[in-house]
């Protein structure tokens, strides 16, 4: 089967480096690495829609509790309704890097 032509997905796309996508298997919520003024260096934002419509997303924000100065955050995995994340931290432009975890700390 043929897939369509590729295109830019405006909504998610900046004028600062916008990688490592990872797409929830329900294709609801995209997780990325990007190096934006509000993050800074490498960090991760997230961003999410309400259908599969390809111009839906909403403006990405900031994963700012696995926000470090100095230190770049990449390769970001969630579960679908984002309780559990796993990405990897390490020094800025080194590839010496470990892979972390964070869990959704239940509401009171």
């Amino acid at each position: 089967m043929p897939w369509t032509n590729e295109e830019v997905v405006t909504a998610l796309d900046s004028l600062f480096v916008d990688d490592q996508p990872w797409l929830s298997p329900d294709g609801l919520t995209v997780m990325f690495t990007s190096n934006r003024p509000d993050g800074g260096d490498l960090d991760i934002f997230v961003s999410q829609r309400a259908d599969l419509s390809i111009d839906g997303w909403e403006i990405p924000t900031l994963v700012s509790e696995a926000s470090t100065n100095q230190m770049d955050e990449s390769d970001p995995w969630s579960l679908p309704d984002r309780s559990y994340i796993m990405f990897t931290r390490g020094p800025e432009g080194q590839g010496d890097r470990d892979i972390y975890e964070m869990r959704l700390l239940p509401s009171r």
